[in-house]
């Protein structure tokens, strides 16, 4: 009687189990629209251009230390915002030297400028720039949304969705909202959709300073929603059930 009561059980926990077993989900392809198995498509790849506010870590050395003593420094400050400011100008100005120029300059093309004005001064100069100041925001269905910071100034809406552990199942894939403000201060909004390989080419695939990156969720999430708190009632009366079921047998086996 006992091995009956017991695989009567087994058999309505497996009856239970298996009403509740759902598989959620669907295709999640990035950049599918093409028929071809290989096609070339050339992104937008441009380096930061320095403008003025930003915020530079600017460390200089050689290798002859003794002879250039009076210009090498270093005032990288991790986990902090303390370097030079460019002016409203775009002008940097050091310890020793002049102020210099360096607004619609990329970073590289700093280094060098400033390496070529150390150079009237000191042998082998080397130049190291850092953005300190250069953040971007990703806000919505991804798994770890946060703020990201970029000390050489580039990064792709891709780079930035991955850092952030990629987007949920939930999240809207053609439809990613970028907001970038304009230097009259007015918001700009990009939409771009990571199921075309066109998103490459779109000018909001390189994120800049400051950008919000948006993703929306689906309508299927409140839908989800439901389904788990209807799951979680259905189980419960289920269970309720099953053991009044089983009272009612236990006693019939007892007659």
């Amino acid at each position: 009687m006992k091995i009956k009561l017991i695989g009567l059980l087994a058999i309505i926990l497996f009856l239970v189990s298996c009403s509740n077993q759902k598989h959620l989900g669907e295709k999640m392809i990035y950049f599918e629209d093409s028929t071809s198995n290989s096609t070339n498509v050339k992104s937008i790849e441009t380096g930061y251009i320095l403008e003025p506010g930003d915020i530079l870590s600017v460390k200089i050395s050689s290798l002859n230390k003794a002879y250039a003593k009076d210009f090498l420094f270093d005032n990288t400050e991790i986990g902090t915002v303390q370097g030079y400011t460019l002016d409203e100008e775009g002008n940097l100005r050091l310890p020793q030297l002049d102020k210099i120029k360096l607004s619609e300059l990329t970073i590289a093309k700093s280094e060098a400028k400033i390496e070529k004005k150390l150079k009237e001064y000191i042998k082998d100069p080397v130049v190291q720039i850092r953005l300190l100041n250069f953040k971007v925001y990703v806000l919505g269905e991804v798994n770890k949304p946060g703020t990201i910071n970029v000390s050489d100034g580039k990064i792709n809406l891709v780079e930035a969705i991955s850092q952030c552990g990629d987007l949920t199942v939930f999240a809207k894939r053609d439809n990613i909202t970028v907001v970038r403000t304009a230097k009259d201060s007015s918001k700009v909004f990009g939409r771009v959709d990571l199921t075309k390989r066109s998103v490459f080419t779109s000018p909001f695939y390189n994120l800049k300073q400051g950008d919000v990156v948006y993703v929306e969720f689906k309508k299927e999430k409140l839908l989800a929603n439901d389904v788990v708190q209807n799951n979680r009632y259905r189980d419960y009366t289920m269970i309720m059930a099953t053991i009044s079921t089983l009272a009612i047998l236990i006693n019939v086996f007892k007659r």
